[in-house]
């Protein structure tokens, strides 16, 4: 079976949920089997407005939401200068739904959208009209989730309540929740699309049965059901749907859809016959009542790829070249045109033609860069490139198709941590002794610009959609920033175009990452590419490339499993738990590192750039080999081990050029008898945890050995009261050693948010956030230890990496960063810490310091585990 489909039918599939006429206000006209219920009507604005308010409803239904943006201002001034509340109010709810549409592709700014819904919701409450204010709670909660998604679930408990007891306008509020669930949908959030679908069912079933409307969601719930992988479900559902649009409408777009729809499920379940059958009925509807059309060149490429599976390649060829043709006529240089040609470069590829492959797949790549070149904010051009950055990973499979492995670790470094290596590289520019002030200046406004946009959008996220001030504050700081950025792009481009392309860096050539390498270090990259991992191994001499057969889902399921059973304390683990940790290690071993053993031979140190899940492996504890008593070999006991989220930060990391000496301790180890009024940032970041926060005894040691240990180099402690924020921002800026000794928490949500835990204890003033060390933190430090509880975790993403503290401490201007995957043993902590500063001193590279640490507690009794040792990894430059 070949595996083209599956990213080509996921897409299709969430364009087959249906909406159910978002902007209508006014009671469809009732079906041929519907009962005679009908709304009430909604709520007339002014006379003189009703025209603008169609005009509005018009440019909605088309789906032409920038043109409806000025039209629903122009509404908005009409109505407040009437006095009417009911024109304001429509103004407003036209508005939102626009601009929900327009930031779908920016999600960072949804937060300013549920203000203006927030808006909406007290006018509709003023004029009465219940359908409306569930309709606005649906999309604040919506529009809130990502920044809180406790303040969505109150919004969503608010909004399904209002509809049990909507008396009036039920229908309109059944739409209401049924389009909210294809908003929840399309973000993956499948429980809460179907909460709202089943309650918008419940309605329609009651009010209006075997009508259009059940049978749309009918439709999307069978779409859940397929998402979840629950096909046979899938069916039953969307054959409901078909049962019900085929008597009502038809040979209807809405037929089409369906059958389309359970295409994309029969192919699921491998039915390829049917699934022929199912989407050539869909494309004899569509083609005779939209002929070559968007909805066509869909179905087109699903033939294609069904065709493919069925291993009828010519045929798969001429169909995705028909679908391509029609894209590339009504969406020119589109995402759509570009997923097309990624399909046709998997077709190329397993027809085994290569060079087509290669061009298909450039072509692909050209526009998800030059679109991801438009973004101006990192947040998201990550987001862009989570999405779309996975044709690196095909680019990946046809270099080692071709034995070329060297393009291989080309193309997976480019799809590797892009925006962060971006912003060092931005941060940390050096520019000749004689260049001119006026660039330098415009070089620093581009880093202090870069930072602002981070920092903004985590604004955005935590703003209150009811403050409208402060959301309408941030709107028009999102607006200045943007035209800094255009004009800081003028400027540099007219005075200085031959330093231009600084500000946007290519990723390195594989030669600059050999030539970086330091002798008897490796490489690592790992990539999951459907049923298959890649395994590219680069050394100053070498670079090879492997292959395992695996499956993506069940290798990471496998890794959260052994991750969450060794950060488990030894005496609370299950007889179960106890063999899966050598079982899994192994197993783990075996896939991820075994097969390129070849390349390791010879290695003192392996650097891994891990993707997505992998980063949260305590890669030192998978298991070489168990011996005859049951004794394992770990793989830390064999070489050192260094993470980097990408060669560019490797690169950037190790230009960093440290200060000569001094040494910055901050530690607190006192939380209990903390004297907090209130501090909302840190209750919520401790509750995210679930973990209360106790005395920290063996912190006191530890800062006792480091003094021991460094007093030669200069030691400036800011310890228990002492240790603030801003205290411990002026002691580091200038030390080759910064390390910190506390609670940390990471915080999943809003990684920006993850923090220190500094004095006062407990307290927001005490909080050191990953979001004040990027904004305000500039370091020369040789190693940060961040010597607390899951300061290595975090958010993570499949190419970026992870998010939070360490990431932070890497922008801020650290060589290296030590941080933990999870809640470690204070007193195991503290003698792994000392083990690593002797060796340091002593002037090991930092990664074996590290591992000699780690092996010192392995072979002790007491702290063997690695539940004690192999929670420390090492981030940036191993030496």
């Amino acid at each position: 079976m070949m595996h083209l489909g599956k990213q080509a039918i996921g897409v299709i599939a969430l364009v087959g949920l249906i909406l159910l006429g978002a902007a209508q206000e006014t009671p469809p006209p009732p079906q041929p089997s519907a009962p005679t219920h009908q709304d009430a009507p909604a709520p007339e604005p002014h006379p003189e407005l009703k025209s603008l308010v169609e005009d509005i409803r018009t440019l909605l239904g088309a789906r032409k939401f920038q043109d409806a943006l000025p039209k629903a201002d122009e509404l908005l001034q009409g109505a407040r200068a009437k006095g009417d509340k009911i024109g304001e109010a429509y103004a407003l709810r036209f508005r939102a739904l626009a601009l929900q549409e327009v930031r779908q592709t920016a999600p960072d700014q949804l937060p300013e959208v549920a203000a203006v819904w927030a808006s909406a919701l007290a006018l509709w409450r003023e004029v009465g009209d219940g359908a409306f204010q569930v309709e606005a709670l649906l999309g604040q909660a919506y529009c809130v989730w990502r920044a809180s998604s406790e303040q969505a679930q109150v919004l969503l408990q608010d909004a399904l309540q209002l509809a049990k007891g909507e008396a009036k306008r039920p229908l309109a509020v059944a739409r209401a929740l049924h389009n909210a669930g294809v908003d929840w949908h399309g973000v993956g959030q499948l429980g809460v699309a179907e909460r709202l679908y089943q309650q918008a069912l419940a309605i329609f079933e009651q009010l209006a049965p075997n009508s259009l409307q059940v049978a749309t969601t009918l439709n999307n719930l069978g779409i859940v059901a397929q998402d979840r992988g629950e096909l046979a479900r899938a069916e039953q559902l969307l054959q409901q749907a078909l049962a019900i649009y085929e008597q009502l409408a038809p040979n209807s777009l809405q037929v089409a859809q369906t059958l389309h729809n359970l295409g994309n499920v029969a192919s699921e379940r491998g039915e390829l016959a049917r699934a022929e059958q199912l989407y050539q009925q869909a494309l004899a509807i569509r083609e005779q009542l939209v002929p070559n059309s968007l909805q066509v060149a869909r179905t087109l490429l699903n033939l294609g790829v069904v065709a493919a599976d069925r291993g009828e390649l010519a045929r798969a060829e001429q169909l995705l070249q028909q679908a391509l043709a029609i894209f590339e006529q009504l969406a020119p240089n589109s995402l759509q045109v570009a997923s097309t040609l990624q399909n046709l470069a998997r077709l190329a590829r397993q027809q085994k033609n290569y060079p087509q492959a290669q061009q298909y797949l450039q072509r692909a790549l050209a526009i998800y860069e030059t679109q991801r070149s438009t973004i101006p904010d990192p947040e998201t051009r990550t987001a862009f490139a989570e999405r779309y950055f996975n044709a690196y990973t095909l680019q990946a499979q046809l270099a080692l198709d071709q034995q070329q492995p060297h393009q291989a670790a080309r193309a997976l470094e480019r799809s590797r941590a892009r925006t962060l290596a971006e912003l060092m590289h931005t941060r940390a520019l050096t520019l000749p002794d004689n260049a001119p002030k006026a660039l330098r200046d415009l070089l620093a406004q581009q880093e202090l610009l870069q930072r602002d946009f981070l920092l903004l959008a985590r604004q955005q996220r935590q703003a209150n959609a009811n403050d409208t001030d402060t959301v309408q504050r941030l709107q028009a700081q999102a607006r200045q920033l943007a035209d800094r950025q255009r004009q800081l792009d003028q400027r540099l481009r007219r005075q200085f175009p031959q330093y231009a392309d600084l500000l946007n860096p290519q990723p390195p050539d594989l030669k600059q990452v050999q030539a970086a390498l330091e002798p008897g270090t490796v490489l690592l990259y790992h990539a999951f590419a459907g049923k298959e991992l890649l395994i590219v191994a680069v050394s100053r001499q070498a670079v090879r490339g492997y292959r395992v057969k695996t499956d993506a889902r069940t290798l990471e399921k496998y890794l959260l499993d052994f991750q969450r059973v060794v950060a488990k304390p030894p005496s609370e683990r299950t007889a179960t738990e106890r063999r899966k940790l050598l079982t899994l290690g192994q197993r783990l071993y075996a896939t991820l590192i075994k097969p390129a053993e070849p390349s390791l031979k010879n290695a003192t140190t392996v650097l891994l750039c891990p993707e997505g899940a992998l980063n949260q492996l305590p890669w030192g504890a998978l298991v070489v080999a168990v011996d005859k008593q049951g004794r394992p070999t770990y793989w830390v006991e064999r070489v050192a081990i260094g993470l980097t989220l990408s060669a560019g930060v490797y690169l950037q990391a190790k230009a960093v050029r440290p200060a000569p000496r001094g040494v910055a301790i901050a530690a607190v180890s006192q939380y209990r008898q903390r004297q907090v009024a209130r501090a909302p940032q840190t209750e919520q970041l401790v509750r995210r945890s679930g973990r209360a926060m106790g005395d920290l005894p063996a912190v006191r040691q530890e800062v006792a050995q480091l003094q021991r240990l460094l007093g030669k180099q200069g030691v400036a402690a800011a310890l228990e009261s002492a240790a603030t924020p801003e205290r411990a921002r002026q002691i580091a800026r200038n030390a080759r050693v910064v390390h910190f000794a506390c609670h940390a928490r990471a915080d999943d949500v809003d990684p920006l948010g993850s923090g220190l835990l500094l004095s006062p204890p407990g307290s927001d003033a005490g909080l050191l956030t990953a979001a004040n060390v990027v904004s305000k933190w500039r370091l020369r430090a040789d190693v940060v230890m961040l010597s607390a509880c899951e300061t290595a975790v975090g958010q993570v993403r499949q190419y970026e990496g992870m998010y939070g503290l360490a990431r932070a401490f890497l922008f801020a201007g650290a060589r290296s960063v030590g941080a933990s995957l999870w809640q470690v043993s204070d007193a195991s902590t503290a003698r792994l810490i000392g083990a690593f500063y002797q060796g340091y001193v002593a002037g090991m590279p930092k990664a074996e310091a590290l591992r000699r640490a780690q092996v010192g507690l392995l072979r002790d009794k007491q702290y063997g585990d690695p539940y004690y040792w192999s929670g420390f990894v090492l981030m940036g430059a191993e030496r």
